[in-house]
């Protein structure tokens, strides 16, 4: 049995897609990590977790209420990750949102890359400051913890100040994101 909790969500939304399962603690290149849900365990006790069809249904719902739009030309994804759907797999509650909130995040650090890759530089400073507003999250508030402010000097100061390898490095962890996306 394999349990998805707040605490590895990042690893799990961005490799589900390619089909990897990577389990344990987040500290990516940004330098900031998941929070562990008040409502996660160990998977012994009381704790609930959602089934796969209402994995879909967390996850629909996320979506249809997110507070925030995609950029253009950008859609959810129409199905959950499918390791979060599959068998043997319990998913703390909160999951979906992360999820989203993760997929929203890499939807406009994409549109910030593009932008720059492209020498458009207004489009770029406004897909930049949509992505700021990562911080403004309910899940960001309630479940991301970054005490030190990491995620935003070593990833939106950073872009600001010319050096874009925090988006850069956080893009390489966005597989879900990609892989949802359909090709042209």
């Amino acid at each position: 049995m394999v349990n998805i909790s707040i605490t590895n969500v990042r690893k799990y939304a961005i490799a589900f897609a390619a089909g990897a399962l990577v389990v344990g603690a987040v500290a990516g290149a940004s330098g900031f990590a998941l929070a562990q849900s008040s409502r996660a365990t160990d998977g012994v006790g009381s704790q609930s977790y959602l089934t796969a069809d209402a994995v879909q249904q967390a996850t629909d719902k996320s979506e249809s209420t997110f507070p925030e739009p995609l950029p253009e030309g950008v859609a959810w994804p129409v199905a959950a990750p499918t390791a979060m759907t599959a068998k043997n797999v319990k998913v703390d509650p909160g999951v979906p949102r992360a999820t989203t909130s993760f997929y929203w995040l890499c939807a406009w650090e994409d549109a910030y890359s593009k932008a720059l890759h492209n020498g458009d530089q207004a489009a770029a400073a406004a897909a930049l400051t949509t992505a700021e507003r990562f911080r403004n999250l309910p899940f960001f508030k309630e479940d991301y913890d970054d005490p030190n402010n990491l995620w935003y000097t070593n990833v939106i100061e950073a872009a600001r100040n010319g050096d874009s390898s925090g988006i850069q490095a956080d893009l390489a962890q966005c597989t879900y994101f990609y892989e949802s996306q359909p090709t042209k």
